[in-house]
């Protein structure tokens, strides 16, 4: 409902996966160490923001949107 055309709906997503991987990052804290030791939040963001970056190269070349 966000996005008109597929490729709105993958840049909503890329620019999700963008913000979620700042607010991931941001959670790799000492006051989160139990966790920290557990899980890599570091690692999950790092992913995210790649992911996204492979998403808006994709929405950008205009031949993968042409019918």
């Amino acid at each position: 409902a966000l996005a008109e055309t597929p490729r709105d709906a993958a840049r909503h997503f890329a620019m999700k996966w963008q913000l979620d991987s700042a607010r991931v990052a941001s959670m790799a804290t000492p006051e989160a160490a139990d966790l920290t030791e557990r899980i890599d939040w570091s690692g999950i963001s790092q992913t995210l923001a790649a992911k996204a970056e492979v998403l808006f190269e994709i929405i950008e070349r205009d031949e993968v949107w042409q019918r």
